[in-house]
């Protein structure tokens, strides 16, 4: 279940069910009662629309009320383990910097 604004716009639902599904439920209610004490109620949302609007973001629930979602994102991180290792490279030197710069002033 997401919130009404990624209902409508694609990358805005991926989002916000990629969100949820890294959240583990054992995580969910320990993280809105945070949320609560700290006043993190934003937008002008009472504690009542701030409970509807995280209730549900936690990967057992999405897999639950949205199993669509939850397959695609699941997909999503299987597909990532097969992936090769990043290999670090090394920041641009000062130099390389300044040669960048200057071809942008071109």
């Amino acid at each position: 279940m997401v919130r009404d604004y990624a209902k409508q716009d694609p990358s805005e639902y991926f989002a916000e069910n990629t969100s949820a599904f890294l959240v583990s439920d054992d995580a969910l209610f320990p993280m809105i009662e945070e949320g609560l004490e700290k006043g993190l109620v934003i937008n002008g949302m009472d504690e009542r629309k701030y409970m509807q609007t995280y209730q549900n973001f936690c990967n057992g629930r999405v897999e639950r009320t949205d199993s669509q979602a939850f397959q695609m994102v699941d997909a999503l991180f299987a597909t990532l383990d097969q992936l090769p290792a990043a290999v670090p490279s090394p920041a641009m030197t000062e130099a390389q910097y300044q040669a960048v710069l200057d071809s942008n002033l071109k």
